[in-house]
């Protein structure tokens, strides 16, 4: 399936069902937008509930109610969790900023959990404001996390979390100093900074974290790990300063070595459109990227207007769509030789 918050369809893009109803009853969320997954025939929804449905999006009576006791939850009553994961029957559930539990198909509980952070590593654990699309991300039969703290990936099994590849940004890594700093009012004092026209450069948080790097996708394949990273600038337009588009890296897994695209991402030399960022990750060896109807409608109508010649498939495309459709999903394949590949532009 493609899923869509709690729209999913079928691969050519046909929309088959919606998952879950808003309410406050039984097998209803009264949270609106719901984080759903698929697994083992069942799909499951996230939002101020936790909900198990049928194949044909029927809930199936098991659910369980944040903030609510549950008998044989050890950590009580209050509990609640950013994102979630099925494995081998369990469900590896993240809880923000620094943990990962696991809960049985009941929805119970089982054992301690585990931290990213050692117990007093840190004196403040607000987090650092950086929120990805996708803490959890798949890789055949593995579920892997990230989490910024100490720039690891995880590979997550039943009972544990055990490190798959370490990043290693040196001078443009966030400092361990901005995750403590970032939980004493930092945001605050930058607007009470810009109303009384001071100069953001006084900020100590901004001198510390201009310029470096912080990851917002990361998705593996046979042959690369993938790594769209970005530009840390805060306020980057109160400021005057620009805001910079996502770069791509990949890990060549069989040669060690790692690559920086060129530019804003992979060049389109099928389509001719724009660059070609995957923000979808990774499926069976395919890179996916979403993109709006709409700017395919205005690169198209550019071209146009610059004379400048237009791909055949690009406006069989544009002839397809219109402006207020789902999103298109572009599809990369990703070549089965690429192994001794040692040079990209």
């Amino acid at each position: 399936y493609i899923l869509s918050g709690s729209l999913i369809f079928n691969w050519e893009g046909k929309f088959l069902r919606k998952i879950g109803t808003t309410g406050k009853g039984p097998c209803e969320d009264p949270n609106s937008y719901l984080k759903v997954k698929y697994y083992n025939g069942n799909f499951y929804s996230q939002g101020n509930k936790f909900i198990e449905y049928d194949s044909l999006g029927m809930c199936t009576g098991n659910e369980w109610q944040f903030f609510t006791h549950k008998k044989g939850e050890p950590l009580g009553s209050g509990f609640y969790f950013t994102d979630f994961e099925p494995i081998s029957n369990k469900f590896a559930i993240y809880r923000y900023p620094d943990s990962i539990y696991w809960m049985n198909d009941k929805f119970i509980m089982t054992g301690e959990g585990a931290r990213v952070i050692r117990s007093g590593e840190y004196q403040k654990k607000c987090g650092s404001h950086f929120n990805p699309p996708k803490y959890f991300e798949r890789y055949k039969d593995q579920a892997l996390f990230y989490n910024y703290y100490n720039d690891t990936i995880y590979r997550v099994e039943t009972d544990k979390i055990l490190p798959k590849y370490i990043l290693q940004f040196q001078k443009l890594k966030l400092p361990e100093l901005f995750f403590e700093y970032s939980g004493s009012g930092w945001m605050e004092k930058a607007y009470q900074a810009w109303e009384s026209g001071a100069s953001f450069k006084r900020l100590k948080y901004f001198r510390m974290s201009d310029g470096k790097q912080f990851i917002t996708h990361y998705f593996e394949s046979e042959n690369f790990l993938f790594l769209i990273h970005r530009d840390v600038h805060f306020f980057a337009t109160l400021r005057g300063v620009t805001p910079q588009p996502p770069h791509i890296a990949f890990y060549n897994k069989y040669t060690g070595t790692v690559i920086s695209v060129k530019g804003t991402g992979f060049v389109d030399d099928i389509l001719g459109f724009k660059s070609f960022i995957p923000l979808c990750g990774e499926f069976e060896e395919k890179l996916i990227m979403p993109v709006l109807p709409i700017d395919i409608l205005r690169f198209y109508e550019k071209k146009k207007q610059n004379g400048e010649i237009v791909n055949n498939k690009l406006m069989n495309l544009v002839k397809q769509i219109k402006e207020d459709d789902n999103q298109v999903l572009f599809v990369a394949y990703l070549k089965k030789d690429w192994k001794n590949i040692s040079n990209i532009h």
